[in-house]
């Protein structure tokens, strides 16, 4: 059996770190740190957050991860987009800070099925 290596993109850029970031800009930064191309797939979200969750992102300057298909097309790495947004959390009125850091979450499910799908069809 072979190992796969899977990369789960970011759903949102952070001010600062990854801004304008699109799903393969973080996946080049990814490998870059790694020292050479080793991703064999690359799961992406491709759903919208609702509108005001993304207004409660762009209070912080941050912004959905944008999917740059063209480059991921062409890259050595197979990409995969998918319905992969969770359950929103609830804001809670006792929070002092108003960040919007683990907000919208990935939906773990989702994204388990399409690791398990992978490695079946890579088996296939």
């Amino acid at each position: 059996t072979q190992a796969l290596t899977v990369y789960v993109a970011n759903l949102v850029t952070k001010h600062g770190q990854t801004d304008g970031f699109t799903v393969s800009d973080h996946v080049a930064e990814i490998e870059r740190f790694a020292g050479a191309p080793f991703l064999d797939y690359v799961i992406y979200n491709h759903e919208e957050p609702s509108p005001d969750v993304i207004a409660r992102y762009e209070e912080e300057k941050a912004f959905p991860t944008q999917i740059d298909r063209n480059v991921l097309d062409n890259s050595h790495y197979q990409a995969i987009g998918g319905m992969l947004l969770g359950q929103i959390r609830p804001n809670n009125p006792g929070d002092s800070l108003a960040v919007t850091r683990g907000l919208i979450r990935h939906d773990g499910d989702a994204v388990a099925k399409m690791i398990v799908d992978m490695y079946y069809n890579e088996q296939a």
